[in-house]
Parts: structure tokens; sequence; C-alpha cells
């Protein structure tokens, strides 16, 4: 479970920085898939915190 922890820690610092590039880039196509990959993930992150 720690690991998991710990992937999913560097999966969020991995979709900060390339959000931050790509806000940069004005890519508002990516940038709104990012944000909703972001959402499911936090979802999954809570689900299984809760779980």
């Amino acid at each position: 479970m720690k690991r998991f922890k710990e992937r999913g820690a560097f999966a969020i610092a991995v979709l900060v920085v390339v959000g931050f590039f790509d806000f940069r880039f004005c890519s508002l196509m990516l940038g709104g898939f990012l944000a909703i990959f972001l959402g499911a993930w936090l979802t999954l992150m809570s689900l299984f915190g809760v779980l």
C-alpha cells in the first residue's frame, strides 16, 4: 500500500509538471484532458483511501 501511495504522489507530481508546461504553451485541449485525468485519479485515490 505504501508503494501504491508513493506511485500516486509521483504521478501527481508528473501531472503538475506536465500541466505547468502545458499551461505555458496554451494547449487548452490537452490541458482539459489533464484536468479530467487528474480529477479521475484523485477520485480513485480518495476511494482507495476510504477502502
